[in-house]
């Protein structure tokens, strides 16, 4: 994607980190957020190897990994807001944020590296330009429609000074300079903004927002919708109490962890649900904490993404493993077991697992142990081919003599 620059991480830093995040484990997260009243000094990362959603660990004593410029179209040089989303196919990351309290643009740029100095150059996405008397284009979100397989960006807009919606467009190809004209996302009658998408299983969409109205300020569920688009036909009770925003829900755990700001109290809070459709109001929270003790974790307007282990070694230890996954010197598979199909394996969930290093760990037709090199060849002389899908399983190829 963009260039690679090596950034090499202090002594004391490395050790903070490496005693704080798990690589153990097998999962991993990483938030994306920026911090109320510096809002024109970047976005920031925390990763984190625990289900629960509650100890997070920020990357690089909190330097930004992208600062924001005055992009074409905006009114001011902010990054508010900012969410990043995986583009498995082209093997880079895609962020969008607020650039201005009013106007019409959002901001876009694009990194295979996350780390600054990788980016740019940043983009200012005319997305409310069709849209009649509209005042302002925030907290703006990502997401993969795998009905249509296009990216989908939605965001919310006042119009007519005081009434605030939500729009979506649909993303031409992977480049987000092109989109379609927006449409209206969700009409619950009354002011709303804020929304985070989660696809709960096939035909089953939700929505996590934030209810605007005076005397709300709350985060409520939308349900019914068979697409991303909606529409969404149910509307929940109290899911996080009063005077919280920016919701992002992911599942994780066995639970759904939504995580949300709250603004008035200064900390990230993070509700949980084992069933997304709960009659329980609101859910149970705890507030998410920084590192191993008890301090709060204080960001605002977060987003969180399920990461591989590989980049967050990359991010947290110079690990050069995702650069060389990123160029192609590797593969990455995980958790697949090869099926005969058309003269090639498929691979499904189960007994074959690749681990994110790109070694065979245990093998069904293939040699248990067999190393993925920088020619992409286990011991038996099979080449892997990896195809990864997003929101979808990858599919592995293993093609004898290729």
């Amino acid at each position: 994607m963009k260039h690679f620059l090596y950034l090499v991480l202090a002594a004391g830093l490395f050790t903070s980190l490496q005693a704080q995040v798990d690589t153990s484990k097998s999962k991993f997260w990483m938030m994306t957020y920026f911090i109320n009243g510096q809002d024109n000094t970047g976005a920031r990362l925390a990763f984190s190897s625990d289900s629960t959603g509650v100890r997070w660990q920020k990357y690089n004593n909190e330097a930004a990994i992208l600062k924001p410029i005055q992009v074409t179209g905006a009114n001011d040089t902010r990054m508010r807001d900012p969410m990043i989303a995986y583009d498995s196919t082209n093997k880079r990351f895609n962020m969008i944020w607020t650039v201005s309290w009013t106007g019409k643009v959002i901001g876009w740029d694009t990194s295979s590296y996350l780390k600054d100095g990788t980016w740019g150059p940043q983009v200012g996405l005319p997305v409310s330009n069709s849209i009649n008397n509209s005042s302002f284009s925030w907290a703006p979100e990502i997401f993969w429609d795998d009905i249509q397989s296009k990216w989908m960006l939605y965001w919310s807009v006042a119009v007519s000074g005081t009434n605030t919606r939500m729009y979506y467009s649909m993303v031409d190809g992977s480049d987000f300079r092109s989109f379609s004209e927006p449409k209206e996302l969700i009409n619950t009658g009354f002011d709303l903004i804020d929304g985070s998408i989660i696809k709960v299983g096939p035909g089953d969409y939700q929505m996590f927002f934030k209810d605007e109205r005076t005397g709300y300020k709350y985060i409520r569920r939308a349900s019914g919708a068979t697409t991303p688009q909606g529409p969404y036909t149910t509307i929940s009770e109290v899911v996080a109490n009063a005077s919280t925003e920016g919701p992002t829900i992911y599942r994780a755990g066995g639970h759904y962890r939504l995580i949300v700001d709250h603004y008035s109290n200064q900390g990230l809070g993070v509700c949980s649900a084992a069933d997304i459709n709960t009659p329980a109001s609101p859910w149970q929270e705890s507030w998410c904490i920084f590192g191993t003790g008890t301090s709060r974790f204080v960001g605002s307007h977060c987003n969180v993404i399920e990461v591989p282990k590989m980049l967050v070694k990359w991010m947290l230890y110079n690990d050069s493993t995702w650069v060389r996954y990123v160029k192609g010197e590797i593969v990455k598979a995980e958790a697949y077991r090869p099926v005969q199909a058309s003269g090639a394996y498929r691979y499904s969930t189960a007994a074959t697992t690749v681990d994110l290093l790109g070694k065979l760990v245990t093998g069904d037709r293939l040699q248990q142990g067999a190393a993925i090199g920088t020619k992409g060849k286990n011991a038996s002389g099979c080449y892997l081919r990896v195809q990864e899908g997003r929101e979808q399983q990858p599919e592995v190829k293993v093609v004898p003599g290729n």
